[in-house]
């Protein structure tokens, strides 16, 4: 069996064979869109993706086709940018969520991959947060946990927010202390610590007192 080739060296193959040939170009793109998350750029795939696309690719022309059907383009890792774009394509709620986010605290950079893994991170644990606040809302009201994109009669009634009922004061403090978690990790742990040592576990800022929410921030700060 031919052994594989460098990294470096099946990139720029990739490269030169985009630039040169355009139904390779379109090939390529296409398998990327379908099996990794669009993520296009051969320097951040493995190299035995990249070596198993050029063998299909190479192979007769009866084989060409399967390309993005084979299963090493299909098991190839996914990263924070890569699962936001993923979320962007199938969902337009979360699109416009990742779009104001960005705008409010990426400097109006919409594209995933010039972020970081903790800006990343910091976007889908702030979504978690949201859909965990209200899913808890819905249980305590003794709603039926039905997904609202399902074709029940319950989905026409969709929880709203816990955020959206507190005080004007209560929700600024629950807003600092969100805003805190999400640009510092050490504040995080420390409410994280804070919640489990004096408010049984509960970690939802919404969920707490604003006697609660001051304790809280007199101490840390």
């Amino acid at each position: 069996p031919r052994l594989m080739s460098s990294k470096p060296e099946l990139v720029q193959q990739i490269k030169s064979l985009q630039r040169s040939d355009p139904a390779f170009k379109e090939a390529w793109q296409r398998a990327c869109d379908q099996h990794l998350g669009g993520l296009k750029d051969p320097n951040r795939l493995d190299a035995h993706v990249l070596e198993e696309f050029l063998n299909v690719l190479q192979a007769p022309k009866s084989r060409a086709n399967q390309a993005p059907r084979h299963a090493p383009l299909a098991g190839a890792p996914v990263g924070l940018a890569d699962l936001v774009k993923s979320g962007q394509r199938v969902s337009p709620s979360w699109k416009l969520a990742w779009e104001t986010y960005c705008k409010l605290y990426g400097n109006g950079f919409n594209d995933p991959s010039r972020h970081d893994d903790a800006f990343l991170r910091g976007f889908i644990d702030y979504c978690g947060d949201l859909a965990q606040a209200s899913l808890a809302d819905t249980a305590e009201v003794g709603s039926k946990r039905t997904s609202p994109w399902s074709d029940t009669p319950h989905a026409k009634r969709q929880a709203t927010p816990a955020s959206a009922q507190l005080a004007p004061e209560t929700a600024a403090l629950v807003d600092k202390i969100k805003a805190l978690q999400r640009s510092n990790p050490e504040a995080k742990e420390a409410w994280q610590a804070y919640c489990d040592a004096e408010a049984k576990g509960v970690k939802d800022p919404s969920r707490h007192e604003i006697d609660s929410l001051e304790t809280f921030l007199m101490r840390y700060e």
